[in-house]
């Protein structure tokens, strides 16, 4: 317990020590006022009994001794704080050792301490109107008009207040400051802070107003601190800045008149509002608010113009209001075509803009006033119907000409005819009507106006609708209503009227041709489309014998119920050009016609009644079909007659009200020919006392049709027994689809035409409905949407493959295209020639009677069941209402297959000898169908202005039409995919069919240095879709190159071989992955195929296409005349062979040199590797080891592959010749067997020299030498030098041939 207490008496007395001190080491200094300085700046600080100033950071701050306990301090730097400030803390010390010493005791408190903080001048402008930043910042000021320029300054704390901006600019007569009678180039404006302490403010602003001047242009306006009454200092870089305004000038300006004004009748009096003057700074500005004008008069005295402001003829007062300039003009007299010049105000002197009007006066009246059509014809035409008004829903408002001379109007020009209370003065008081329209949605003046002065007017329809024209002279009126159609553009026909492949006369096939409809595309309107039949006034023959008839008609393309006109795209779009019939035996004598019965009232017959002609025909069968296509009723014609009368009872099928529609199909001929000949259809009404008829555009459709129904309300007439139009009441039909709305859909339910669309196949009834005093009028009509069939979908299964992936993109296509409804699944018939599997994994088959989408299908497979054949799936296409049509897949192989791979955009042309190995020896000509697929297409030439091959026949040798110049362009689609086309090879042997398959972006482009699989993602693409990490693979062959499983150079890299196709596995991933493999080219290979199988079963192609270079990626006179040597050069610097000729410049490799014996050595040992040439001795005086050839001289005469020019020298820089090439690498290769009638085709093969002749025949035979090519002949050119080029090639085919 004592020696505790005696521990905590020491620590006590320590601590009272220590606590003795405390005053001395916790009093503080004085603290000197804070300095706020910009850069650059100096202050004066002072402190008695200072000797020694400390600044804390002298990068920022600095400080100098005075004398007399005084020091400098100066502001150097920003930076120190990252805030756009810099700081420092000056210390004042009696002695040095106060802040020096290291011993503690020693070190004492500074005197003094101030904080200082250097703050940056710096000026930012904002200029109004524009996009500003900092330094820069551009906008137009019309001249006469301001900006407002705003310089917002920042700088040291208490001084912002005091700060100045002076701002100049570099011309005055372009920028006023404040005013525009200010014309001094600069001025000084005080710098306003906010808050309402201004000591302590750190930024601030001022403004000035820029007004443009008489002189436009670019202009430099610049702003500048000023502190003191004097600039800052230059370190304060940002305390300067400019903006460069553009100052739209009077020379840019544009004065105008409405073009009415430019020449004005008036009468005498006061006339307000005559002129009404418009200024635009620039073509594409608006007109300037505000403006003030001046006007002048204008004379000609001795040539010269001369402008007063005053006339004895008339007085001009001009006005504002509203911001809007204009003028009254009060004439004295009568004059004619007195010039009034229109001036800015301000900007008056001659050659300043301006607009010219023409002022007459008269003081005569109208008499008499009316207004029509300036031009007859299109008064006449409007009157019989032939024109209408239109407005254009395309982007071009022209009007437009028919094919069968009707047009639609779209600027019709008016005039005014007047009579006059002065003789001779009809013009000039026409002149003054004053014209306007009351809906400027239909119709305005040719300007966009709606009221204007002048004896004729052009109007501009803009929209569809009526429109009132007015025009009053004096107290006269005149007016005219007019009505504008809505004018709808089309661009592609759907469907066309035709005749039946056989009719009994030229007026049957005119009577079918003109009851069907075509079904057009609207182009500006979504999904639109409208039915249109062709006019019989127009139709004439293209061809009529006894044999054929051909007819061609006009559409009728104006709808006056709806007030719509159609028009083409094209020109001669809207001429449909009928199939060619041919003239039946079977003469139509008499046929089925409409009519018309009351309901629950006796119905009659139809009749058809036809003879045949020719002998042995007899006429056979009478087969009546309802609009649904459906047989009612067949007659069998006995007793060998040659002429008949079919007659069917009505009663027998009409039950009900609506309207049916009969047709009869007759046959006939002989015991082995049958000929058959369809009657119009006749449309049957029944209805009750009051009945509505209703008149489909068409009544059998495809889905994706648009049908228009008119609809006009009927009374039946006992006495005539007949239905009568309705007129003279007013009325509302309402719709409804009483049967089948899954099948149709009204596109609206009330008026007397509507629209319904076609969703899927099957019957619809639709129903009208109206009630006029009382009496409830209905009517019905059937509408049968027919499924179409699409064109079959062909598909190929690839050479060794096991399965074929479908293509649900491909069905979509031919859906749509057969029924303009893009479908939304589809369902499949299960076929019994294979197996359609969910997936690539081939682990489950999809099921029949569920619906797939696209999406669903692309992902499917088909595994056929037997190896040779095709093989058709049956499908169905859906939309969302239900089925929308049906086609098939067909699957084909490669038997009888003419294919090609090729890139988008890339053209492919047909090689006959491909066609040949098809079809064998005779092949004399080839006939194409149609292409499966619509992203490319056959050209009959080179390029797409060729035209697309069609039905006609491609000949062999001879013939207007080859098939080496058919050409396959595909297009812009970067997608993966390959488009079938069926062909027909004829001969000597008969015919056969084929198949011509386009891949297109299924190859993978190489260089000639070839590239590795993971660069190319192969393994991505072939990975299974399930258990991947498992999955091996194994290449089964290769074709026109190599695969490496590592590849750095070719002198050090061993390809696969045969013994590993087949046999060695690799995975998709990992260590062992196919992403190893190296695929080189060989030389002039075009492309590489690889062959694969995964998992031992499923097989497939690889196809790389070999880049052809027109230049090298490295040399840049490897090129032009030395294209073709683009690839080899490449090849042999990629792997290290070959450089350039210069160390100034690498990128020349000097292709036409003459390769020495030196530069070939050279490269061969490179090739092989550099071997050591340890212990080789040299025996050529001429081979100095200074040389780059030293080591490969001596290791090629160690191995016996070159000799010397004599026993003693080398002669390096000799020329090579080709057969000496030849040697050389003959003896390289260790002197392969070679074959002695290699040289048989070369007429010069008895120039090779006796040594060299081996060698040639082996170089010739493995492709390494192709010959020399000249004026037609290839020769060997044994003993011609060989270039640099030439070698380069050879070595690229020598060291990449197959082995």
């Amino acid at each position: 317990m004592k020696r505790t207490f005696g521990k905590i008496l020491s620590f006590a007395l320590v601590l009272a020590m220590v606590l003795s001190m405390v005053p001395a080491v916790l009093a503080a200094p004085k603290a000197g006022d804070p300095q706020y300085l910009a850069l650059g700046e100096t202050a004066n600080l002072t402190c008695t009994g200072a000797k020694y100033w400390v600044s804390s950071n002298p990068s920022a701050v600095s400080v100098t001794k005075m004398a007399n306990g005084r020091a400098t301090i100066t502001a150097l730097s920003t930076t120190s704080s990252g805030w756009g400030y810099g700081t420092a803390t000056i210390s004042a010390y009696e002695k040095e050792s106060d802040y020096t010493s290291t011993n503690y005791a020693d070190k004492n408190d500074a005197l003094m301490t101030w904080r200082v903080t250097v703050s940056e001048w710096k000026v930012t402008l904002s200029l109004s109107g524009s996009n500003s930043y900092y330094g820069s910042t551009s906008t137009d000021i019309p001249a006469g008009q301001y900006k407002t320029l705003t310089a917002t300054v920042t700088g040291p704390q208490g001084k912002v207040k005091d700060a100045q901006v002076k701002f100049s600019v570099a011309d005055a007569d372009m920028i006023h400051f404040d005013d525009l009678s200010n014309t001094s180039t600069d001025i000084v404006k005080d710098v306003t802070v906010s808050g309402s302490n201004s000591s302590t403010a750190t930024s601030g602003t001022t403004s000035v107003k820029l007004y443009g001047g008489n002189k436009g242009g670019y202009v430099t306006v610049t702003a500048k601190i000023i502190y003191n009454n004097a600039a800052v200092n230059a370190e304060n870089k940002n305390a300067t800045a400019t903006v460069r305004p553009y100052v739209v000038g009077p020379e840019g300006w544009t004065v105008s008149l409405p073009d009415s004004q430019l020449a004005v009748t008036l009468k005498k009096g006061r006339n307000t509002n005559v002129l009404t003057p418009t200024l635009k700074t620039s073509s594409n500005s608006s007109a300037v608010s505000g403006t003030e004008f001046v006007y002048k008069f204008v004379t000609t005295e001795g040539g010269k113009e001369i402008e007063s402001s005053t006339s004895t003829l008339m007085q001009i007062e001009p006005v504002t209001y509203n911001n809007t300039a204009s003028a009254n003009i009060t004439a004295y007299s009568t004059c004619a075509n007195v010039k009034v010049r229109v001036y800015v105000k301000g900007y008056e002197t001659p050659g300043s803009p301006h607009a010219d009007a023409m002022i007459t006066v008269t003081d005569s009246t109208i008499s008499s006033l009316q207004i029509g059509y300036k031009n007859s014809t299109t008064a006449n035409k409007i009157a019989d119907g032939s024109y209408v008004l239109g407005y254009k829903d395309s982007t071009d408002k022209d009007g437009v000409t028919l094919s069968d001379g009707r047009r639609i109007v779209t600027s019709p020009v008016l005039a005014a005819t007047v009579t006059s209370s002065k003789s001779g003065n009809e013009a000039v008081d026409a002149a003054r009507v004053v014209w306007t329209v009351n809906n400027p949605s239909v119709a305005t003046f040719a300007d966009g106006s709606t009221e204007t002065t002048a004896s004729e007017v052009t109007l501009k329809t803009t929209g569809a609708g009526t429109v009132k024209i007015t025009a009053k002279g004096d107290d006269k009126t005149a007016e005219m209503t007019l009505t504008v159609w809505q004018a709808r553009e089309y661009d592609n026909i759907l469907t066309k009227p035709d005749i039946p492949s056989a009719v009994s006369d030229a007026k049957q096939a005119i009577t079918k041709f003109c009851e069907q409809y075509a079904s057009v595309e609207l182009k500006n309107v979504y999904n639109g489309r409208a039915s249109l039949k062709i006019q019989e006034s127009t139709v004439q023959f293209e061809s009529n014998t006894s044999t054929a008839i051909q007819l061609k008609g006009t559409l009728d393309a104006f709808d006056t119920i709806n007030k719509i006109a159609y028009f083409p795209a094209t020109k001669g779009g809207d001429v449909i050009t009928s199939s060619t019939a041919s003239v039946s035996s079977i003469m139509l004598i008499e046929e089925p016609q409409d009519a018309t019965y009351k309901l629950n009232a006796a119905v009659g017959t139809l009749t058809v009644k036809a003879s045949i002609i020719g002998t042995g025909k007899t006429l056979k069968t009478f087969t009546w079909y309802d609009n649904n296509n459906k047989v009612v009723d067949t007659q069998t014609v006995k007793n060998s007659a040659s002429t008949y009368t079919s007659t069917l009872n009505l009663a027998d099928f009409v039950t009900s009200a609506g309207t049916y529609g009969f047709k009869c199909v007759i046959t006939g001929g002989t015991d082995r020919v049958t000929e058959t000949i369809e009657t119009r259809t006749a449309i049957i009404t029944i209805g009750g006392d009051y009945n509505v008829k209703i008149t489909p555009s068409a009544s059998s459709v495809k889905p994706g049709d648009t049908v228009t129904l008119n609809a006009v309300p009927q009374q039946y007439n006992p006495a005539r027994k007949t239905y009568t139009d309705v007129t003279g009441k007013t009325y509302t039909v309402s719709w409804t689809v009483t049967e089948g709305s899954d099948v149709v859909t009204l596109n609206s339910r009330t008026g007397s035409s509507v629209t319904l669309t076609a969703k899927s196949g099957g019957t619809a009834t639709i129903t009208a409905e109206t009630t006029i005093d009382g009496n409830k009028y209905t009517g019905t009509q059937k509408i049968t949407v027919t499924v179409p069939t699409a064109e079959d979908v062909r598909l190929m299964l690839e050479e060794d493959a096991t399965y074929v992936m479908l293509d649900g993109g491909k069905l979509s296509d031919a859906v749509k295209k057969a029924t303009s409804t893009t479908p939304s699944t589809f369902s499949f018939t299960l076929p019994t020639t294979g197996t359609i599997y969910s997936s690539s994994s081939l682990s489950s088959s999809i099921s029949a009677g569920n619906k797939y989408s696209a999406s669903d299908v692309s992902r499917m497979a088909f595994k056929p069941s037997r190896s040779a054949g095709s093989y058709t799936i049956d499908y169905a296409a859906y939309g969302t209402s239900g089925q929308i049509a049906t086609g098939k897949l067909v699957i084909m192989t490669n038997a009888g297959t003419v294919a090609y791979h090729i890139s988008a955009n890339e053209s492919q042309t047909m090689q006959v000898s491909d066609f040949q190995s098809v079809y064998g020896s005779g092949l004399s000509y080839v006939r194409f169908g149609t292409a499966s697929d619509s992203r490319g297409a056959l050209y009959k030439g080179s390029s797409t202005s060729s035209g697309k091959v069609g039905s006609e026949s491609y000949y062999v040798s001879t013939g207007t039409t080859l098939l080496k110049n058919v050409t396959f362009i595909a297009g812009s689609s970067t997608a993966k995919y390959s488009v079938v086309i069926p062909f027909t090879a004829y001969g000597s042997n008969g015919e056969a069919n084929g198949n011509l398959v386009i891949y297109v972006n299924d190859t993978h482009s190489v260089y000639s240095t070839g590239a590795t699989f993971k660069s190319m993602a192969i393994a991505d693409e072939l990975a299974p879709e399930s258990n991947a990490s498992s999955a091996y693979i194994t290449i089964t062959r290769v074709v026109g190159g190599k695969l490496y499983t590592q590849y750095s150079k070719i002198n050090s890299c061993t390809a696969l071989a045969a013994k590993d196709l087949g046999s060695t596995r690799f995975s998709f991933s990992g260590s062992n992955s196919i992403d190893n493999l190296y695929v080189l080219p060989l030389a002039d290979s075009k492309t590489v195929e690889v062959n694969y199988t995964i998992n031992g079963s499923d097989k497939g192609t690889l196809t790389f296409k070999v880049v052809q270079q027109t230049a090298s990626s490295k040399f840049t006179d490897v090129s032009g005349s030395f294209k073709w040597a683009a690839n080899s050069v490449d090849f042999m610097y990629g792997n290290g062979l070959v450089n350039g000729i210069s160390t100034k410049n690498p990128n020349v490799f000097g292709p036409g040199q003459n390769m020495t014996r030196a530069m070939l050595v050279t490269i061969l040992y490179r090739a092989a590797g550099e071997p050591s040439v340890a212990g080789i001795t040299n025996k050529f005086t001429d081979n100095k080891q200074n040389q780059y050839y030293y080591e490969p001289v001596l290791w090629a005469s160690s191995k016996g592959i070159v000799n010397g020019a004599t026993a003693t020298t080398f002669d390096p820089d000799g020329k090579i010749t080709r057969e000496q090439i030849a040697a050389i690498l003959y003896r390289y290769a260790g002197s392969p067997a070679a074959s002695s009638s290699a040289l048989n085709g070369f007429t010069d093969q008895s120039a090779v020299s006796s040594y060299a002749v081996t060698a040639m025949q082996w170089a010739v035979g493995n492709g390494i030498i192709t010959g020399v090519s000249t004026n037609g002949r290839t020769t060997l050119s044994a003993k011609n030098n060989a270039t640099r080029a030439q070698v380069s090639v050879m070595l690229h085919r020598f060291l990449t041939m197959e082995q």
